[in-house]
């Protein structure tokens, strides 16, 4: 396993990072808040580290494995995640467009993972992988 695939990863991490180090600067010359609390700080921590970092690490680690055009269609769960997540957590109502836009994102998304499966077999039954 070469090392050099992951050079590009940790300088998008240390973008995000630093980026994100910016933010809080940024919303103190509008607000101008006298103290951050300790729940303040740690929730900004929380979300550049976790929220930011880590999950772009994961996410183009795994591109880096499957390659970006089996990843790609999966970005259109993002917001499906965070639908389901107001109706579970925070007991949201869901209204019917809401509910048709979901499964019209999920049945897309089976087909283009199915789609680029069938591909793949069919390129290696052709001897053209």
């Amino acid at each position: 396993m070469a090392t050099a695939g992951y050079i590009p990863d940790i300088y998008r991490m240390a973008t995000c990072c630093r980026g994100s180090a910016f933010a809080p600067r940024r919303a103190m010359d509008r607000t101008r808040p006298t103290v951050l609390s300790a729940a303040q700080v740690t929730g900004f921590v929380y979300l550049g580290l976790i929220g930011g970092a880590a999950t772009y690490f994961l996410w183009f680690r795994g591109i880096s494995k499957l390659g970006p055009s089996s990843i790609a269609p999966l970005g259109l769960l993002s917001p499906v995640t965070a639908v389901l997540l107001g109706w579970g957590v925070l007991h949201q109502n869901l209204t019917l467009a809401q509910t048709a836009g979901m499964i019209l994102v999920l049945v897309s998304v089976w087909l283009g993972q199915r789609a680029q499966k069938g591909a793949s077999v069919s390129k290696e039954q052709t001897g053209n992988a």
